[in-house]
């Protein structure tokens, strides 16, 4: 039996008077109560009861025994109260960890709606660079992109991110709109460097088995799209980056017919079986929010070929055939 309840049979046979009336009270036989006595007066060295053939009394190390019992008893019942509180009753903080790869903005705005919704929970956001541990110490959930999930937590599938190459309107007016990937000047191209890319990108042809690897002594290499749209909207080159980022900053798509593989999201957390009501909540929000997302990461046909129809010039490449 184990401690703690070898304290409760004690405490009963204490309150009730009587090693009978205790083992009644919590159901169980006289001879076990006695055993759980005996057991308890071995492991500790000293005598607890004073029996006689009319009645059971404590010694006096009984009674202070008793008494830190009871405390001990009432602090795990007060302990247990709150973890059954903690379970079913929304609130309270939940921790999150996520890269700015996965677009911090966005998520910053759906984690608002959930503390709307649930005016209990606060969220504590930290952004990574999504190389450090997948899921920190401190964190309930984390968010990881373009990375293999560790086999000790459950990765639940988001929606992944679809990528796209965009450009600035004056990049393409001063070099002409690339009609192939290897149009595009090797130094001008801007691509995510993640844990599994190393800044190296596999395009390939819709209408083709083509495949073409972008270069990766490009322009920029970077773990954040900001940086990289905000290099393109400089007119610095060819962008790999998130199509929803690309499209809200105003880039125009290049070479529609080309895509790279989507870079993978999950949702990650540990296997606990009695996880708090707050984190279950929010996982449930954010797969649910990031699955039935209305806003397509992919640009429409009709943006594609307003973009596309708009260049100012051939690519030089084409003016030399041409000529």
């Amino acid at each position: 039996m184990d401690r703690l309840k070898a304290l409760e049979v004690f405490k009963a046979i204490v309150e009730h008077k009587g090693f009978s009336r205790g083992a009644d009270a919590l159901n169980v036989s006289r001879s076990i109560a006695t055993r759980v006595v005996q057991s308890l007066e071995t492991e500790l060295g000293a005598r607890l009861f004073v029996r006689s053939t009319r009645k059971v009394s404590l010694t006096p190390f009984g009674q202070c025994f008793f008494e830190r019992a009871t405390a001990v008893i009432g602090s795990y019942e007060e302990l247990a109260f709150m973890g059954k509180q903690n379970s079913t009753d929304a609130c309270g903080s939940v921790r999150i960890d996520a890269p700015a790869l996965f677009g911090l903005q966005r998520l910053g705005g759906m984690l608002a709606m959930f503390m709307k919704d649930n005016p209990n929970i606060d969220v504590d956001l930290h952004a990574n660079d999504n190389g450090v541990d997948a899921l920190s110490d401190l964190a309930d959930l984390a968010i990881s992109v373009d990375r293999a999930a560790p086999e000790n937590l459950i990765a639940r599938p988001l929606r992944p991110l679809t990528t796209g190459l965009y450009a600035s309107q004056a990049y393409l007016d001063r070099v002409g709109v690339p009609q192939h990937p290897r149009d595009v000047a090797p130094g001008d191209w801007m691509v995510l460097a993640g844990r599994t890319t190393c800044g190296e990108f596999e395009l390939l042809e819709h209408s083709s088995s083509n495949r073409f690897l972008t270069p990766r002594n490009g322009a920029m290499r970077a773990n954040n799209p900001d940086a990289l749209i905000g290099a393109a909207i400089h007119g610095a080159g060819v962008a790999l980056v998130p199509s929803r980022f690309a499209q809200k900053a105003h880039l125009v798509p290049v070479l529609p017919g080309w895509s790279s593989r989507p870079l993978e999201v999950h949702l990650l957390y540990r296997p606990r079986r009695l996880e708090p009501m707050r984190v279950r909540k929010l996982i449930d929000y954010l797969t649910d929010e990031f699955a039935y997302d209305p806003a397509s990461d992919y640009p429409t046909q009709e943006s594609l070929a307003i973009h596309t129809t708009r260049a100012g010039r051939p690519m030089a490449s084409d003016r030399l055939m041409a000529a």
